[in-house]
């Protein structure tokens, strides 16, 4: 065996590589290496490839059956799976008295034994070749021992480059950090720099937003600089859920594309991901909740999509940046981000992979730092620069600065020169805000307000408008619903944002993930084979609970048996002994495109009999939501309505008749169990016809199940909410004209700020996120006349 150690001081030994050769070198030199290898002008022969691919081509690699295997045998989660895999390869070099390392020894045999670690036939071909690895300024003895079993290995690792000065700018805050580096940047580029041979690093947490906004305002194209994840956007969400009632990929898949546009080029991309996520897992028989973990785990980790820029700043990691002899730029050099430091927070202890002929701590950070820092010599255009304060308070600069005795300067921002018009003149609002209101001159505020003219303390909200033409290419089809369907009503700028440009921030939180436990569990709980406590655990595995969080989940685990005791009494109680639960509604509707008006109806209650299908509607609500139906006239606040409208179009019933619509508040913060009763009655409308409430509700007299349904000698008392038969056709009409209304203005792009007002309330405006875009002002307010009755469906037929 020839095993070479050599230590240089240059970053690369390109010229080292020949041909019929392997080189070993970071990911993030591999485009680097592949470059340098076709510059030659003659086909060679070398592979390139990363050290991790060594390791699993040597030892083994494993996909996801062997984390699904661990999982399901010893009960554990995905990430601790992982765990116990990456650390089995710390078994096949050495040997300690451990319980640890007895437990991975013998699950290493388990796993080769069922034939789940993947063993590489074809790489060991390669060991009569020379091994080449470069790039790396530290190897943990780990790898140095795995080059033992290649015959002709040479690792060069790159020792102290030439010591030069350093200097770092300290700027007080983040924005003036920020701003400074983007007119740096914008001054090389001014000079003659290619905008592709520029650099940053360092950019996490605060940087990120502050960046953001002044790469749009500087027109300077930033790439790595949003890695948001493909999780919370709608068809991502669409998927999982269907997926969890439906385990079926195939069916899952076409429902998807069926559902959504996939000419957008967005929803191309996203759907063309879960594609690839399904096909991972085709044919394994796991179960289903812990296919389900994996499922979100591979898609959380998969990033938005985003046209690719060819001429662009970079956004690098801190450890490639010796090998660039492009401009670098280190943000934030503060004390806890550079350097990361390791931690003794592994599987096996510090001292445990000393013993199996590992790295200690000590050394993989005294390493850690050299490499950092000769990097930093070695890059000859290197600016560095870190802030005093971030959102979070007063931070501190790196240790490093000391310890490498790096000079500290402060530079002000000269803006004597302008590469922003946009940003020059926000900065002049912001300075004159500060003059206004104290009447202080800072910053530049007589230079900018020399040079621009800015419509201080005005402005003009309104909405240019988009074409029609454009909103449907765009759609390539439309799927309308209830909740859709208000927000146009509310506001048209309101649905603009959120269902065409679907801005909207998706976080589920814990109430909402509560919420939709609550209505699933009320969905099968009549099932035959239903298990509360197993349904429970398995829906619970879908989120990283907090202590907080599990501490409220021990009483609303009681809250919701209790609930389920209660339905289970009106099941014996009531006549209508026949229930669908979650059903799934689609109406096809006219439009220049495709339309679809759907929703999902908790559950309907029906018995036949000779006057026809006697149906109850009813709505799970975990939050407070208005019954009363006066709003409907205007599109708004029309869900019972909206549900009405589509069980009566279905298909489901051949001669439906409605003897109610309800809501049922099934998450109530009552103690006493009479309470408790009280607050799970139904509340909404009934048909005023006795016979068929009766049927529904045996005790209506009383409002044992169905509140506010008490009789005097005279009838109903005037409270009672009733419909007439001809109500029940005059809503359908209703919803249908207000979903054909809604349908013509969103393809014709008409979404003006317009929210609507109802007597003194502003209903457009209510919860809505998007005041900080729309600057809505008094005259763009829609007021409309408050209905305190159902007059509106009784007598004018333009309603």
């Amino acid at each position: 065996m020839c095993y070479n150690l050599i230590k240089g001081s240059d970053y690369m030994h390109l010229d080292m590589i020949e041909d019929n050769m392997v080189v070993v070198v970071p990911n993030y030199l591999k485009k680097e290496v592949i470059n340098y290898i076709n510059s030659k002008n003659e086909l060679l022969n070398i592979k390139v490839i990363s050290l991790d691919e060594v390791k699993r081509s040597i030892y083994f690699s494993y996909d996801e059956e062997a984390v699904l295997y661990i999982m399901e045998n010893y009960n554990v989660k995905s990430s601790v799976a992982r765990v116990y895999l990456e650390n089995i390869y710390y078994t096949l070099e050495g040997n300690i008295s451990s319980s640890k390392y007895s437990f991975l020894y013998d699950l290493r045999k388990e796993l080769e034994k069922n034939n789940l670690l993947k063993f590489d036939k074809v790489f060991p071909l390669f060991f009569n070749r020379k091994f080449l690895v470069l790039g790396f300024s530290f190897l943990d003895k780990f790898y140095l021992n795995m080059f033992k079993h290649i015959s002709n290995v040479k690792v060069v690792l790159n020792d102290k480059t030439t010591y030069r000065d350093l200097e770092v700018i300290e700027f007080s805050n983040i924005k003036d950090e920020c701003e400074y580096v983007v007119r740096s940047i914008c001054d090389l580029i001014s000079s003659g720099i290619d905008i592709s041979n520029i650099k940053l690093t360092g950019v996490s947490g605060d940087y990120i937003k502050e960046l953001k906004s002044l790469s749009y305002m500087y027109n300077l194209p930033i790439k790595g600089l949003d890695n948001t994840s493909i999780y919370s956007s709608k068809i991502v969400q669409e998927f999982l859920e269907l997926l969890d009632s439906n385990f079926n990929f195939e069916e899952v898949i076409d429902s998807i594309k069926s559902k959504f546009n996939t000419n957008n080029l967005d929803n191309s991309y996203v759907f063309k991901k879960l594609v690839d996520v399904c096909n991972k897992y085709v044919g394994f028989s796991y179960d289903k909740k812990l296919i389900m973990e994996l499922i979100r785990e591979d898609i959380k980790n998969i990033s938005s999509f985003k046209e690719e820029v060819l001429n662009s700043i970079e956004v690098v990691d801190i450890s490639s940046i010796g090998s660039f002899s492009d401009y670098v730029f280190v943000l934030g050099f503060n004390e806890g981000k550079i350097p990361s430091i390791y931690k003794d927070e592994e599987y096996f202890t510090d001292s445990e992979l000393i013993s199996l002929g590992c790295s200690s701590i000590i050394e993989k950070n005294k390493a850690l730092k050299e490499s950092l820092i000769n990097s930093f010599y070695s890059c000859s255009n290197l600016y560095l620069s870190y802030s005093s304060r971030d959102s979070s308070g007063v931070i501190y600069s790196s240790s490093l600065i000391d310890e490498y005795g790096i000079k500290v300067v402060k530079r002000s921002i000269d803006r004597s020169k302008s590469y922003s018009s946009i940003h020059d003149k926000l900065l002049l609002s912001a300075f004159l805000d500060n003059y206004v209101k104290y009447g202080e001159v800072l910053g530049d505020l007589p230079l900018l307000n020399s040079n621009y003219s800015v419509l201080y303390k005005s402005y003009d909200n309104s909405f240019t408008g988009i074409s029609g033409k454009k909103v449907r290419d765009y759609l390539g089809k439309l799927s309308l619903s209830y909740s859709s369907m208000d927000n146009y009503y509310r506001c048209g700028f309101r649905y603009y944002i959120n269902n065409v440009l679907k801005l909207g921030s998706f976080e589920e939180t814990f109430s909402i993930f509560i919420g939709k436990l609550f209505h699933y569990i009320l969905s099968i709980c009549f099932n035959d084979e239903f298990n509360f406590d197993e349904e429970w655990d398995n829906y619970l595995l879908k989120r990283d609970l907090r202590v907080d969080e599990e501490f409220f989940l021990i009483r609303l685990k009681k809250e919701l048996l209790f609930i389920i005791k209660y339905l289970k009494e009106f099941n014996m109680a009531t006549g209508f002994n026949e229930m669908l639960f979650e059903k799934k509604i689609e109406i096809e509707k006219s439009g220049k495109i495709p339309v679809v008006f759907k929703g999902f109806v908790d559950k309907i209650m029906y018995r036949n009999s000779s006057y026809g299908d006697l149906i109850s509607i009813i709505d799970y609500k975990t939050g407070n939501t208005p019954i009363s139906l006066f709003n409907s006239v205007y599109g708004i606040s029309m869900q019972l309505p909206v549900y009405l409208y589509l069980v009566m179009k279905s298909n489901i019933f051949d001669n439906p008749k409605v003897v109610g619509i309800y809501l049922q508040k099934i998450l109530n913060n009552c103690y006493l169990e009479e309470e408790k009763t009280d607050a799970l009655k139904l509340t909404g409308y009934s048909l005023n016809n006795e016979v068929f409430i009766e049927m529904f509700d045996p005790g209506y007299e009383n409002s044992a199940y169905i509140r506010g349904m008490k009789r005097s000698k005279n009838g109903f008392y005037a409270y009672t909410k009733l419909l007439e038969e001809d109500d029940v056709s005059a809503l359908c009409k209703l919803v249908s004209k207000k979903i054909d209304t809604a349908i013509s203005g969103i393809l014709d792009g008409d979404f003006k700020i317009n929210p609507k007002r109802i007597g003194s309330v502003n209903e457009g405006c209510s919860f809505c996120e998007y005041r900080d875009l729309c600057y809505m002002k008094e005259e763009d307010v829609v007021t409309l006349e408050e209905y305190k009755d159902l007059s509106f469906l009784r007598g004018d037929e333009n309603a």
